[in-house]
């Protein structure tokens, strides 16, 4: 297998109803990888590999406030949110093709 690579920024979300407040996520730089054959990704190409988020669930407290006539409350309540945490190259399995002339063994059926 040949080296390939997949860049990514960093980008800086913020959300003040959540704990913590500044996350810092991943997004891809290119839809295809670099790779040693290409030094810079071309068009969309089925063969060659592409580049594919990497994605978590990461567990964060919301801020839920409720009030009333008197007096206000702040809760936090568990939630998860999808964060980036880099990207991978990734290659188009191809299709499998029948060694056993196409018919189906009789276990199969």
């Amino acid at each position: 297998m040949d080296l390939a690579t997949c860049p990514w920024y960093l980008v800086m979300t913020y959300d003040e109803d959540r704990f913590p407040a500044i996350m810092i996520t991943k997004r891809c730089r290119c839809t295809n990888c670099y790779t040693q054959e290409v030094n810079q990704p071309k068009e969309k190409n089925k063969d060659q590999p592409q580049c594919e988020h990497i994605e978590i669930l990461q567990p964060v407290l919301r801020k839920k406030i409720t009030m009333d006539l008197k007096s206000s409350l702040c809760k936090f309540h568990l939630s998860y949110q999808i964060i980036g945490v880099g990207c991978t190259c990734t290659q188009q399995r191809s299709e499998l093709k029948s060694v056993s002339g196409g018919q189906p063994k009789a276990s199969e059926r």
